[in-house]
């Protein structure tokens, strides 16, 4: 799942970076942002997809539009592109946040993990079991930096 949120993540990054310089840009902007998330959610089948896409929109546009929340229709006008400058610098910078957030959280989780498991090495206990329920990329990744410095065995 955390996959289809990235790929419209990239969507609406795409989007973003293409966005026009014209006079009225902005406001095409933000119109076309919000029908992309309501086609990205219209189109993904399950229900657990469809929650996944529809939240990631919505932190994504939360957090790139911020700077034209609430601006007047003459600080639209006067410094249009700046804003657009705005949207786009804080989209990519959200783009670099959310592909650094699985390796930051499978280190923080890797460090509490060895501490739960009591950080016995190769040679240490067998009867340190970790049970995993389902599967996703951040937590491949804490299993495996804990392999690396903890024995133990997964269920």
């Amino acid at each position: 799942m955390r996959a289809i949120a990235q790929e419209t993540l990239r969507a609406l990054d795409v989007l973003v970076q293409q966005a026009g310089t014209h006079r009225g840009a902005l406001l095409q902007l933000q119109i076309q942002l919000r029908a992309l998330a309501d086609r990205l959610v219209s189109n993904a089948e399950e229900q657990p997809v469809r929650g996944a896409v529809r939240i990631a929109c919505a932190v994504f546009m939360a957090f790139v539009l911020q700077p034209a929340a609430g601006a007047t229709y003459e600080l639209v006008s006067q410094q249009e592109q700046a804003l657009l400058a705005a949207i786009r610098g804080r989209s990519g910078r959200y783009m670099r946040f959310v592909s650094k957030s699985t390796e930051s959280l499978a280190r923080i989780g890797s460090q509490q993990l060895q501490q739960m498991l009591g950080g016995f090495g190769v040679g240490g206990s067998s009867s340190r079991c970790v049970l995993t329920l389902g599967a996703s990329a951040c937590l491949t990744e804490l299993l495996c930096r804990t392999a690396r410095e903890t024995h133990f065995t997964l269920i």
